[in-house]
């Protein structure tokens, strides 16, 4: 379950990230970064920290952008020619 939240979570900001701005590195990263902080979010918040959730919710998280990353097409921005 943590694993597929990383990636729902991972995945949905990469593309809205890609979608306003364009630039893949900053999808990747602002993608990569949502999954992360909220799996942090989510831990902290639970009575009982766990490594291992973390570590599957940041797994999902990589392996979403990653994936998206390496088959995104690159398009051009509109208005930019």
């Amino acid at each position: 379950m943590h694993f597929g939240a990383g990636a729902l979570i991972s995945g949905l900001t990469y593309e809205v990230v890609y979608q306003k701005t364009g630039n893949k590195n900053k999808a990747f990263l602002w993608g990569l970064a949502s999954g992360v902080v909220s799996g942090i979010a989510k831990e902290v918040y639970d009575p009982v920290f766990d490594e291992k959730d973390l570590l599957a919710t940041t797994s999902g998280s990589f392996t979403a952008t990653v994936t998206i990353n390496i088959f995104e097409k690159k398009t051009k921005k509109k208005g930019a020619d």
